[in-house]
């Protein structure tokens, strides 16, 4: 049977398990395996863009929704790229929690945060990766072109309360597959894998110069 939007998907992974007793538990099976989905998975149409003032009264800022993986940030009117740090190194390029500028470090956790206060709401505009989310959007385009996937990584949740179900691992096996098919052939439509834009060493190393080494 064709699997396309969430109602169908939950039919199909109860037909899957032939449970009667667990139906009520076929929308968190989805959402526990879309959860793995969302980890392992880089596609093209995860890509999104957003928009939002920066904070004038705090270094830090929320994520945009649905934020799994940040790919750039470019700051408007100044026009610049926003490069991201590891968050164990922006300390060193915080001068105080009052310090006010125009930021240009970020890095991500829990939220955003700057390497200074920003001294004007300038406008962000930022690159990431969304999560998938089936329950709410009830179609998308991995379900649409990857039905399996879904289904093998309910089922694969499912296996939490159907332990004995000789299929989990053959299922299990299918999805890592299914997974890292969809990486090989999205990564081919970027080009390469996107990965951050990260600080040049030489540029942001805290060391200084010393006359006597000359390094």
């Amino acid at each position: 049977a064709m699997i396309s939007t969430y109602d169908e998907l939950k039919e199909a992974v109860s037909g899957w398990l032939h449970r009667d007793d667990i139906t009520a538990r076929i929308p968190d099976f989805i959402s526990m395996g879309e959860a793995v989905l969302n980890r392992k998975i880089r596609t093209v149409d995860m890509e999104t863009r957003a928009t939002a003032a920066a904070p004038t009264n705090s270094r830090f800022m929320g994520l945009p929704d649905g934020f799994i993986e940040m790919q750039s940030m470019f700051m408007q009117d100044p026009m610049q790229e926003m490069v991201f740090i590891e968050a164990s190194q922006l300390r060193d390029y915080v001068l105080s929690e009052t310090d006010t500028g125009i930021p240009y470090l970020f890095t991500t956790k829990d939220e955003i945060e700057f390497n200074c206060i920003p001294n004007q709401a300038y406008t962000l505009e930022m690159h990431y990766f969304k999560k998938y989310d089936i329950a709410r959007d009830l179609e998308n385009w991995l379900l649409t072109n990857y039905p399996e996937l879904y289904l093998h990584a309910a089922l694969s949740a499912a296996a939490l309360f159907v332990v004995y179900d000789g299929r989990i691992s053959m299922i299990k096996g299918l999805l890592a597959e299914g997974i890292e098919e969809v990486n090989t052939q999205e990564a081919r439509k970027r080009g390469s894998q996107l990965v951050y834009a990260r600080v040049d060493e030489a540029l942001t190393s805290p060391r200084r110069f010393n006359i006597n080494t000359g390094y």
